[in-house]
């Protein structure tokens, strides 16, 4: 018969629990523990969850890209990206059997490629200009969509035919009849 000792349960409960709460220390970014630290050193705060974060991301404690390149040296930034870009070439050799070679090299430089955009100043400098410039087309097609809608507002169409006329006409264009 198996007795149970209530003690080594307890134990073995709490080993669990502290080794899922280092764990998630380990994962949890700087960003997440500041802004957890912050909610619970002030639970009447009138700020919100979304508004403490974005405070404590605009002076600049724990958070992303910004400590990261003052922290690291460009030499290990760029040994991140090898490293990264290795692993995707060996991942890449191992899917593709029947082409290992190029398995390699399209793997490879798609992660490097990613890499290198989150872990490099030049990438993030890149990524932000990426971003800009999609934000300034996207207005531009924006501004278009709008300049053409009231464009069309300056048609008028004709009763006989249907024809879109532009507004400055005085006869249809189609028929010849007269726009009034």
């Amino acid at each position: 018969m198996i007795v149970e000792n209530p003690n080594v349960s307890a134990q073995s409960v709490a080993w669990r629990i502290h080794v899922k709460q280092t764990i998630a220390g380990i994962v949890a970014s700087p960003l997440e523990k500041k802004s957890k630290e912050m909610m619970l050193m002030s639970d009447d705060s009138e700020l919100s969850f979304e508004e403490q974060v974005e405070e404590i991301r605009e002076k600049g404690e724990g958070g992303e890209q910004g400590n990261f390149h003052e922290k690291t040296s460009a030499q290990l930034q760029w040994g991140i990206v090898a490293g990264i870009s290795l692993l995707g070439g060996i991942l890449g050799a191992f899917s593709n059997p029947a082409e290992p070679v190029s398995g390699f090299f399209v793997i490879s430089f798609i992660f490097g490629g990613v890499a290198w955009a989150f872990a490099t100043k030049s990438g993030t400098k890149f990524r932000k200009e990426f971003v800009d410039s999609m934000e300034e087309i996207e207005q531009q097609q924006q501004e278009q969509s709008v300049s053409t809608s009231s464009n069309v507002d300056q048609n008028v169409v004709c009763s006989e035919c249907g024809w879109k006329n532009p507004n400055s006409n005085n006869y249809c264009h189609d028929c010849g009849e007269e726009l009034g």
